[in-house]
């Protein structure tokens, strides 16, 4: 399970509910069944100026 930002929410679903859609990380089978479970606001986390980036928050025990 993960939480995205909406930056990310919105680069790979669009205008589309994210919410209990799936993605993964590179090629290993294992983490392509991540389920998202929750959207937040994005951040800035350098200046004022730059973009906000896509960002995951995944649980620290998570077995992936």
């Amino acid at each position: 399970m993960a939480i995205v930002n909406e930056t990310m929410a919105r680069y790979y679903f669009g205008k589309e509910n994210p919410l209990g859609r799936c993605f993964g990380f590179g090629g290993r089978k294992k983490t392509a069944d991540i389920e998202i479970v929750g959207v937040v606001k994005g951040e800035r986390t350098i200046g004022l100026r730059e973009e906000i980036p896509r960002f995951v928050y995944l649980p620290y025990k998570q077995d992936l």
